[in-house]
């Protein structure tokens, strides 16, 4: 499985410092306050969150310098991994509908995250394939809220050349660089077959 560092609680605490935000919210509408109630929420129910800046400092790089790791909603087929920012290439972008434009940010289908201390080149464009999230993790969440972070083991230079990896996590945004996992899997070699044809 994939090898990021996640945070525990044990649920009675994670519910005993619930209901003392709750009574802070109660007195004052605070978003900060809010995302930290929602994540002690997650955790009081016995889930994992992950801190994705943290996640992607920590995660090695390939020779080309694209991280061996992407994130992508969940109900999107392929991901574009690029540097942008300006003037310097300042963030990494994991863009799950290239080419549509900045209008689409609203619906969390690019992340762009701040370049770690590793990173101190540009990083050559790269494509995965954002693997299916099957029946048993699914259940009943509604994937085009939710996004999945996994290890690319190569990224292909073009479109048509990505493959399928094995080790997602589903994940939902709680906050900041919060984010609560709500399951993780390995790909069967049937679900990666089938997801190749996506590339075809």
């Amino acid at each position: 499985m994939m090898n990021v560092t996640t945070m525990t609680m044990p649920k009675a605490e994670a519910r005993r410092q619930l209901q003392i935000y709750r009574k802070a919210i109660h007195r004052k509408a605070d978003a900060e306050y809010e995302a930290v109630a929602i994540a002690l929420e997650q955790m009081g129910k016995g889930l994992r969150l992950l801190n994705l800046r943290e996640a992607f400092a920590l995660a090695p790089l390939d020779a080309k310098g694209r991280p061996r790791m992407a994130i992508a909603r969940a109900d999107d087929k392929q991901v574009k991994f690029s540097d942008v920012g300006w003037p310097r290439k300042t963030h990494w972008a994991f863009d799950s509908r290239p080419g549509t434009g900045g209008r689409l940010r609203a619906w969390m289908t690019r992340l762009d995250l701040p370049h770690p201390a590793t990173a101190m080149s540009e990083a050559a464009e790269g494509y995965a394939l954002v693997p299916m999230v099957p029946p048993t993790v699914k259940k009943h969440h509604a994937l085009q809220k939710l996004h999945v972070l996994w290890e690319v083991e190569q990224w292909a230079d073009q479109r048509i050349r990505a493959e399928a990896d094995r080790d997602p996590y589903l994940l939902r945004f709680v906050g900041g660089d919060l984010w609560v996992v709500l399951g993780e899997w390995e790909l069967t070699e049937v679900e990666r077959s089938v997801m190749a044809g996506r590339a075809s």
